[in-house]
């Protein structure tokens, strides 16, 4: 079974708040992991959180620009799929593949 998180708009007032949300998250991470693993396991904890939540705060910050894409190319709905190792917009909720240009 795949792991991931799927998060997807249904209507455009929903994809602007769904590109919010993505911001938000990213600068939690970039904030939050140094912190976090500092609370954790002191300095070792920092560097390792610093690493991870970097990484992740990526993945979230491409999910924004893709959101973004769909947004300015008029779409009504959409979302994206958040994995450790990828990102890719989705055509639905249930998702595991990239959505291709035309089903988005």
């Amino acid at each position: 079974m795949r792991s991931g998180l799927n998060t997807f708009a249904p209507n455009k007032s929903a994809l602007v708040a769904l590109h919010t949300y993505y911001g938000k998250i990213a600068v939690s991470l970039m904030l939050g992991g140094p912190a976090g693993g500092a609370l954790v396991a002191g300095l070792p904890g920092a560097v390792v959180g610093t690493v991870g939540g970097n990484l992740m705060a990526n993945r979230f910050n491409t999910a924004q620009a893709d959101i973004g894409e769909l947004i300015n190319a008029g779409a009504t709905q959409g979302g994206c799929r958040i994995t450790l190792v990828d990102e890719f917009p989705i055509a639905n909720l249930s998702s595991q593949i990239q959505a291709t240009t035309q089903n988005r």
